[in-house]
C-alpha cells in the first residue's frame, strides 16, 4: 500500500517515531526551569556575550541572566580563573554554588567585584562558621581588600575574643597596615602588652623583608610608623619591658627614660606618648538554647519562688561576669481577681521591681571555692532575658565541674519565661561548654530551665593570674591567698543590650 505523496507506508511509521522520540526527549518540556537554564548555558545555545579570561579561555553566557542578577559586568576579567567563574556563572543561573575551604575566597572575590550580593552573604557565612586562629587573618584581610563591613566585624570579634592565638600566628604577619591597626588600637583585644609588643616586632621584621629593607630597630619604627603608639608601653610587665624593650633600638632613649619612670618611679616626670589604659576585658556571651524549631523560648511552664541552677564544664579557665536569665512573663490561663487587679494597676511590660535574687557559684562535688552574691531591689524585666552581673568576676578553671545555682522569688500572677531544648554542649570561639542537670535541682536541666546564658571573659594569659596590678598598673608579682584565689583586677564592661539574647 503506498500513499498519495508517494511515501511508504513504513516510511511515514518510521518519521513518526523518530518525531515522536524527538518530542519525548526535547530539553524544553522534560526539563525543570533551572535544567533548562543550566542546559542552555552548557550547550552554549543562545549565548550573546563572551566573557574571555586568562589564557585565552572563552565562556559563553546569556545577556539577559547576567542583567537580571547583577548591575555590573564587563567583558574581560583576567583576574579570575575559569573554574570560579564558571561557578559564578551558574549560580547567577539556578542560584546554587558548591563552596569549600579553597574557592570560598576567590568566589567572594567575585561576587563582590559584581554586586552579587546574595552570593557575598554565602561565602561570607561558610567563612564565618568556619574562622579559627590560623584562618581569621587572611578573612580580615580580604574582607578589608573588598570591604565587606560585616565579614570584617565579624572577623575583628573572633580577633578580640581569640587575641593571644592571633596574634602569635604566623598569619597576623602578613596582614596590612590597616588590618593590624584595627586590631591593636582597641581597648577590646584583651592581651598582654607584652604580646602585642612581640606580634608587632615580628609584623615589622616582615614588613622590612616586603620592603627590601634590613632589619634593624630604626627600620622596624619607620615601618610601625603610627602603629608604635598603640603599644601601652606602661601597662606592660616591668620585667618583659627592662629585659626586652629597652634592650632594642625601636623607642628612643628619651621614650625609654619616660617609660621607666613612670613604672618605677612615684610619679611621671615626663608627659607619655603611649596610652596608660589597661585594655578591659571583652565579654563574651554563651548561649544554652536556640531559636529556631528545634527550641526556643516560651512562657510556660515557668517557676515561681524556685532555685534552679546548671552544673558546667569549661574546656579552659575563663571569668564569669554575670548570668543571662529569662525576663518574667504574666500569664494569662488560670487568671484570677488579684491577677487582673494587678494588671489594672501595673501597666503591661512594666519591670517587677524590688525582687530579692542570689546567686551561688561552687565547684562540684566537694563546694569549694563558694562564691555567694545576693541582690537586694532588683527590677525584673518583662521581656524574654536579662543580664546580671556578679559583683566580682570568678575565675572557672578548666575541667572542673562547678554548679551554677540561682533563687528568685517572683510574686503572682507573674511566672518566668523559660527555654527548651538546651544544648548540652556549646562552643564559643575556642571555649567548649558542657552542661549537665544538677541532681538537686530540677526547676532547671542540661534541656530546660531558666538560666539562658553566661556572661564570661578569656584569660589574657592563664600562667600570669598571680600578677596583680599596683595602682599605677604595673604588675607586682604576689601569693594569692585561698580566699583571693580567682579575682583579679578585671574591668567589667556590658556590650550586649539587655533584652537581646
Amino acid at each position: 500500500m503506498k500513499w498519495n505523496c508517494g511515501f511508504s507506508f513504513r516510511f511515514v511509521c518510521k518519521l513518526i517515531d523518530l518525531l515522536t522520540a524527538g518530542m519525548a526527549s526535547d530539553w524544553r518540556t522534560d526539563k525543570s526551569w533551572r535544567e533548562r537554564y543550566m542546559y542552555m548555558f552548557d550547550e552554549g545555545i543562545g549565548c550573546d556575550v563572551t566573557f574571555i579570561l586568562g589564557e585565552g579561555r572563552h565562556v559563553a553566557a546569556h545577556t539577559f541572566v547576567l542583567i537580571s542578577r547583577s548591575a555590573v559586568f564587563e567583558a574581560i576579567i583576567p583576574d579570575v580563573e575559569v573554574d570560579i567563574f564558571m561557578k559564578f556563572i551558574r549560580f547567577l543561573y539556578i542560584s546554587e554554588i558548591d563552596i569549600d575551604e579553597f574557592n570560598t575566597l576567590p568566589v567572594l572575590y567575585v561576587a563582590r567585584k559584581y554586586c552579587v550580593e546574595d552570593l557575598v552573604k554565602i561565602c561570607a557565612d561558610y567563612l564565618h562558621e568556619r574562622m579559627t586562629p590560623d584562618t581569621v587573618c587572611e578573612i580580615l584581610e580580604q574582607a578589608h581588600t573588598y570591604d565587606i563591613d560585616d565579614l570584617k566585624n565579624m572577623c575583628l570579634q573572633f580577633v578580640y575574643e581569640n587575641g593571644n592565638s592571633v596574634l602569635m600566628s604566623s598569619a597576623f604577619s602578613e596582614l596590612c597596615f590597616d588590618c593590624v591597626q584595627q586590631i591593636i588600637k582597641s581597648n577590646d583585644l584583651f592581651v598582654e602588652e607584652s604580646d602585642v609588643y612581640t606580634a608587632l616586632t615580628s609584623w615589622a621584621t616582615k614588613e622590612c623583608a616586603r620592603q627590601n629593607l634590613e632589619s634593624t630597630g630604626l627600620n622596624k619604627r619607620g615601618v610601625l610608623g603610627k602603629l608604635l603608639y598603640k603599644i601601652r608601653f606602661p601597662t606592660m610587665d616591668r620585667l618583659f619591658f627592662t629585659d626586652i624593650v629597652s634592650t632594642d633600638d625601636i623607642l628612643t632613649s628619651e621614650e625609654k627614660v619616660a617609660i621607666f619612670q613612670h613604672m618605677f618611679g612615684s610619679f611621671a616626670k615626663h608627659e607619655l606618648s603611649f596610652s596608660a589604659v589597661k585594655r578591659e576585658a571583652r565579654l563574651i556571651r554563651c548561649l544554652r538554647f536556640p531559636k529556631n524549631e528545634q527550641g526556643g523560648i516560651n512562657c510556660e511552664p515557668g517557676f515561681k519562688n524556685s532555685n534552679f541552677g546548671i552544673d558546667v564544664r569549661i574546656s579552659d579557665d575563663i571569668m564569669l561576669h554575670g548570668l543571662i536569665l529569662f525576663g518574667a512573663c504574666s500569664t494569662s490561663i488560670h487568671s484570677s481577681s488579684s491577677d487582673s487587679a494587678f494588671r489594672s494597676n501595673n501597666p503591661a511590660n512594666a519591670p517587677i521591681t524590688d525582687q530579692h535574687v542570689k546567686i551561688i557559684i561552687y565547684a562540684v562535688p566537694h563546694q569549694s571555692e563558694t562564691y555567694t552574691f545576693e541582690f537586694d531591689s532588683i527590677d525584673i524585666p518583662q521581656q524574654e532575658t536579662y543580664q546580671i552581673f556578679i559583683k566580682e568576676p570568678v575565675w572557672l578553671k578548666k575541667g572542673r565541674m562547678y554548679a551554677i545555682q540561682v533563687k528568685l522569688d517572683l510574686f503572682l500572677p507573674y511566672q518566668t519565661y523559660s527555654g527548651n531544648g538546651g544544648f548540652s554542649e556549646v562552643e564559643t570561639g575556642s571555649i567548649r561548654f558542657s552542661f549537665f542537670t544538677h541532681p538537686s535541682l530540677i526547676a532547671t536541666t542540661a534541656e530546660k530551665g531558666q538560666i539562658a546564658g553566661l556572661l564570661f571573659s578569656k584569660l589574657p594569659d592563664p600562667d600570669r593570674m598571680e600578677v596583680s596590678l599596683s595602682p599605677r598598673g604595673s604588675p607586682v608579682k604576689r601569693e594569692l591567698s585561698q580566699k583571693e584565689e580567682g579575682k583579679p583586677f578585671f574591668v567589667k564592661k556590658e556590650l550586649f543590650p539587655s533584652s537581646s539574647y
